[in-house]
This record gives structure tokens, sequence and C-alpha cells, in this order.
């Protein structure tokens, strides 16, 4: 009997990708997933992502803007 499940989600928008994350994380906080899920996945596009206590400075999100560097939030660590 496998204790571990494994999803690959393929390439994926930044906040499509750090939304899943944050779902998935509520849905194991309820006890709603039966098993521990490894999940990976890849950025669509180049993509930096802060931590849930982080704020980007505005510079950087215009620079990132620029240069066609998408911005996510993560729902864990940072700050």
């Amino acid at each position: 009997m496998a204790v571990l499940n494994y999803r690959h989600d393929g390439r994926e928008p930044g906040p499509l990708a750090m939304a899943l994350d944050a779902a998935l994380g509520q849905a194991a906080r309820r006890g709603e997933l039966a098993r521990w899920l490894l999940r990976t996945h890849g950025w669509s596009r180049p993509t930096m992502t802060f931590g849930r206590g982080q704020q980007a400075d505005p510079d950087l999100i215009g620079a990132a803007a620029t240069a066609g560097v998408g911005l996510a939030s993560r729902p864990t660590g940072g700050g």
C-alpha cells in the first residue's frame, strides 16, 4: 500500500500553482486527503514567488512586469 500520492501538474501560471497549493493545504488540514501528497509542477513563464509574510518592493514589481516575469504569493513561508 502506497503511503504517498504523487501528482504532477505540468507547467502552470504562478498564481494558479500557488492557489492549488493553498487549496491542497487547506484540504489536508481538514483531513480530506487520504494520504500524503507530493505535488510537482513547473512555471508556464518565469515567475518570482513571495512568501505569505513578504511584500514585494514596488520597483521590483515594475521591473518584473517590464521583463515579462510573473509574480505570485506563496501560501507558506517568507518574511
